[in-house]
């Protein structure tokens, strides 16, 4: 079980490819034909097969029970936010953002948990195209700011957020400690 502090997000380039350079005319076709909504009981059965997908990168075993009951009550209860992006019917990525305070700023935030785009829909702005919506989200909620961490050698991942304004955190080490 990861810790609140694990904010790892899930945008990578396939494994052992170089990465591709998309024109911009199609980059701009393509998130033009993207629509990013909120998730609903009704897209389950896709996001759980993409939701295993990010776990798998992340070295997890597959347990589509385990995962279907966690995004099911997750969904349900709002407790958190799923947020698709959608090529026509087909949910192509998907960004899990999770409510949090900053006590210091006494203000809301939230942190970018999840983010994960199918290994065909990469490199063509859908994972910016998420990026752009979870900060429009966060704004309009009254937040603060907008945590996230990745793995440190998910280079991909890490030139995305700093193409969309984010930081490394210089000033604070996070910790975590498994109590289960």
């Amino acid at each position: 079980m990861r810790s609140r502090f694990d904010f790892r997000g899930g945008v990578h380039a396939p494994a052992g490819q170089a990465e591709r350079r998309i024109p911009a005319a199609t980059m701009d076709r393509m998130t033009e034909r993207i629509r990013i909504d909120a998730a609903a009981e009704l897209d389950l059965p896709q996001l759980i097969g993409l939701f295993e997908a990010y776990r798998g990168f992340y070295g997890r075993a597959p347990d589509r029970d385990a995962t279907r009951a966690f995004v099911r009550e997750r969904i349900a209860t709002r407790d958190t936010r799923f947020f698709l992006a959608r090529e026509r019917t087909t949910i192509v990525g998907f960004v899990h953002l999770q409510p949090f305070l900053d006590t210091l700023e006494l203000r809301p935030m939230w942190v970018l948990e999840d983010i994960f785009v199918r290994p065909e829909s990469r490199r063509l702005g859908v994972g910016a195209a998420l990026m752009r919506h979870a900060e429009s989200h966060a704004r309009a909620t009254g937040a603060h700011r907008m945590l996230l961490s990745t793995a440190w050698d998910n280079a991909t991942a890490q030139r995305l957020y700093q193409a969309h304004g984010w930081h490394r955190d210089l000033t604070f080490w996070h910790y975590e400690k498994v109590v289960a």
